[in-house]
């Protein structure tokens, strides 16, 4: 998937697929029927690698700032957010 030339602080809204796991007990067909689970974040562009993105989805007046990596591979679709 090509991304939008994004620029540090950009906000976006990312929409990637994430793993989904249980350790309970299930039935040969309850385990063939997970599915990964459809997720959304939205956060300033930190930057990119080859594998994965970073974003942050709260800043301080520090400068300090929480932050989430997501794997390309994963992701469905990007799009810029208006402020």
């Amino acid at each position: 998937m090509k991304l939008p030339k994004l620029k540090r602080e950009n906000l976006i809204e990312v929409h990637w697929i994430d793993i989904t796991s249980t350790t309970s007990w299930k039935t040969t067909e309850e385990a063939e029927s997970y599915i990964a689970v459809g997720c959304q974040s939205v956060g300033y562009f930190l930057n990119e690698d080859d594998d994965v993105i970073r974003l942050s989805a709260t800043k301080n007046d520090e400068g300090e700032r929480d932050v989430n990596v997501i794997v390309k591979g994963c992701i469905k679709s990007i799009c810029k957010l208006k402020r």
